[in-house]
């Protein structure tokens, strides 16, 4: 799950300067020693102590309980154990909430594996709604700082994937699960939902003179293939694509934007997609009433392995 995720906490780990310099004594050198134990042997004893130090301690988040936690989650995730891994990145974000305006970043990702491993583990539909959470808090920060960060982006469009490939389990299932007016009144909290960012798109919008874009279809020759194995079977994916489309209307420079669970199916997806052509209804309407290059284009796509 998200390799380069667990690389930038890895790098955090070597975080030196104090979120907080309020602590619990006694409390946060049983941490310590617990972490120390960890560190040396990182193994089922090591990792029960350090989370029940962690969980007895009602100090204020620092240093040494923020990396803590990070490494118990990063460890987790790499042993791809979903009961331990939902465990670890609740505490964490539960720790982290407190200084979430410190440590956005950590934040929100631990709120993003937390929902994840939800799933994965109970396949709960609440995950849903979680990752309505993330997907409004990373657009809160980019829409904050008036730009796209990589790692927000990229945990928008995550989570997004994700509550699409949840949904598809749970319809097959035949399990509720959130509405999609729900999940809108998560977004809107956090104006991500799709009524406001298309009002504000539309009132800055400005063509500079160009035609308007020509209807048409997205003609998908190669068909797109997807992982298979038959330790995949029963199993639900998602993926968000951007497409951009030059004046012959053939897909150029596409961008895996989101590939759940299935992370090394990119770059397949990316040569499939490459040979993939936009086709106008009306032919002969092309460069006189309309065009067909356009970029930024989103095309989500669900699939199921039977």
């Amino acid at each position: 799950m998200m390799r380069d995720f667990l690389f930038m906490l890895i790098v955090l780990l070597g975080l030196n300067a104090p979120v907080s310099a309020q602590a619990t004594e006694a409390g946060l050198t049983s941490i310590e020693n617990a972490y120390s134990a960890y560190e040396a042997k990182a193994d089922k004893v090591t990792r029960k102590a350090l989370l029940e130090a962690l969980d007895a301690y009602n100090g204020e988040p620092n240093t040494t309980t923020v990396n803590a936690h990070l490494r118990v989650m990063v460890d987790d995730t790499y042993a791809a154990k979903p009961r331990e891994l939902y465990e670890s990145a609740t505490m964490a974000r539960e720790h982290l909430e407190s200084i979430a305006n410190v440590l956005p970043q950590q934040y929100i990702e631990a709120r993003y594996v937390a929902a994840v491993a939800h799933f994965n583990y109970r396949q709960k539909s609440a995950a849903m709604l979680e990752l309505a959470h993330v997907q409004g808090l990373a657009k809160r920060v980019n829409s904050a700082l008036d730009e796209d960060l990589e790692w927000a982006t990229s945990l928008r469009y995550k989570s997004e994937a994700w509550r699409m490939a949840m949904e598809a389990y749970f319809q097959s299932a035949g399990d509720s699960f959130p509405s999609g007016e729900d999940i809108d009144a998560i977004l809107s909290t956090y104006k991500a939902d799709p009524a406001t960012i298309n009002a504000a798109a539309d009132s800055g919008e400005t063509t500079d003179g160009q035609l308007p874009f020509c209807a048409g279809k997205i003609v998908q020759r190669p068909k797109m293939r997807y992982p298979a194995g038959k330790a995949m079977r029963g199993m639900y994916g998602a993926l968000l694509l951007e497409l951009n489309f030059d004046e012959t209307g053939q897909v150029v420079d596409p961008i895996v934007r989101a590939s759940v669970p299935f992370e090394g199916f990119s770059e397949k997806a990316l040569k499939t997609v490459s040979k993939w052509k936009y086709v106008a209804e009306d032919k002969k309407a092309v460069d006189v009433t309309c065009r067909l290059n356009r970029g930024n284009v989103i095309l989500p796509m669900l699939f199921a392995i039977r």
